[in-house]
């Protein structure tokens, strides 16, 4: 299965112009807690405060987590901390975890 298309959403801040309103607010703790509750229709600006913290933080963990097939050894590049996950593995195979080398292909190490 290929890596679906990177999702981009409300990434530029501005103010709408029929009510001069920001695009993205961040709701409230009572409603981040709650939810959106039956019949309710989210408004424009918390929703796409939520599509947009989605965005960010498939773009950030898409920096550290690595998915591919086969040893990454030699192959992909990244940072110590990055994790690989090798969709083909078997025991010992699955996980790789990049233990030395700053942006270069080696030092990854199965676990």
């Amino acid at each position: 299965m290929s890596k679906p298309d990177k999702i981009i959403w409300a990434n530029t801040d501005w103010n709408g112009a029929k009510y001069n309103q920001p695009n993205k607010v961040k709701p409230t703790a009572e409603k981040t807690d709650l939810g959106f509750v039956e019949d309710e229709i989210p408004s424009r600006n918390h929703f796409n405060w939520l599509l947009n913290n989605i965005h960010l933080w498939i773009d950030f963990l898409d920096k550290f987590v690595k998915i591919g097939e086969g040893s990454p050894e030699g192959v992909i590049v990244g940072d110590v901390g990055n994790i690989y996950l090798n969709t083909l593995g078997g025991a010992g195979t699955t996980l790789y975890v990049k233990e030395s080398g700053a942006a270069t292909t080696n030092g990854w190490v199965s676990k």
